[in-house]
């Protein structure tokens, strides 16, 4: 039975396939994949729309893809249907793993403790922790955590995101979004140079020829309000849509969302629900602030 608590659920390759597989299905360059340094990426349907974000770590003969668990059915339904000729397994092992992350404040102190020295983004530990491109640890394996660490909610990890302006994809989300608008090629997701994958063209022609229109920003809405990935939010004066959202969490009396939205509706701060509940005092940043 898979923890409730678990921050993610797996996704294991195996077989003498299995690398030389995922490197013509994901956005990543799977070659740098090795037992001491882990790599995200993205997998995207043939037009070029995002199914899964993950992070693949390599252990023990295996590589695991780490996912958020609603979205592992049909990213391994999708793998599958090009699997038929390679040599790998794919299997779906959430209920033998358990992965649980550590906010940014508490990592730092669980490195003194865990004689992490000098810690490199997405540097993958013997004893089954990560560090992930903004100095957070993550940890996946099947035994129970360190005495003395304790994860961090999951909802709290999701409030990290979103001030980060990391983009995850979730059940109702998954084959919405391009990868560009939720900035995948800033976070280095995406790369350019290591030859086809699934989708590869319509993402190429984005990067290259496209001028892009819709980009990621972060909302901070007065009030609680019970907001979903997917949901679509619209101008209250011309009943609009203008923005869809990536992520939601409610933390004490407000609420953070992380969007993507049309450059031109940036000024808009008079907003609603598809259900008309008003979000009050809407405060809009672009990522790229965010990371300043």
């Amino acid at each position: 039975m898979i923890d409730e608590n678990n921050l993610y659920g797996v996704i294991t390759f195996s077989g003498p396939d299995a690398k030389t597989f995922l490197q013509g299905q994901v956005t990543c360059d799977v070659t740098q994949l090795n037992p001491t340094h882990s790599i995200v990426g993205a997998y995207c349907n043939i037009q070029g729309r995002v199914i899964a974000s993950f992070r693949l770590i390599e252990e023990d003969g295996l590589i695991l893809m780490l996912l958020p668990v609603e979205t592992v059915n049909l990213t391994i339904e999708t793998f599958k249907k090009y699997a038929i000729f390679s040599k790998v397994e794919i299997k779906d092992s959430s209920d033998e793993y358990r992965c649980f992350g550590l906010s940014v404040i508490a990592s730092k102190e669980a490195m003194k403790t865990l004689k992490i020295q000098e810690p490199k983004n997405n540097q993958h530990t013997p004893d089954g922790w990560t560090v992930d491109e903004v100095g957070r640890l993550i940890w996946c394996g099947v035994k129970k955590l360190a005495a003395g660490l304790r994860p961090d909610p999951i909802q709290n990890w999701r409030y990290e995101n979103i001030q980060l302006g990391i983009a995850e994809i979730y059940q109702n989300t998954q084959e919405k979004f391009l990868p560009h608008p939720l900035n995948y090629q800033q976070r280095k997701l995406l790369n350019f140079d290591k030859g086809c994958y699934l989708g590869q063209e319509i993402i190429a022609r984005m990067h290259y020829r496209a001028k892009l229109k819709n980009h990621l920003y972060h909302l901070n809405v007065e009030g609680t309000h019970r907001l979903q990935p997917g949901d679509k939010l619209y101008d209250v004066e011309s009943d609009r849509e203008i923005a869809q959202i990536v992520d939601a969490v409610c933390i004490n009396d407000h609420t953070e969302i992380l969007v993507i939205m049309e450059d031109k509706y940036a000024s808009v701060t008079q907003m609603q629900t598809l259900e008309k509940q008003r979000l009050k005092n809407v405060k809009i940043r672009v990522y790229e602030e965010l990371s300043g």
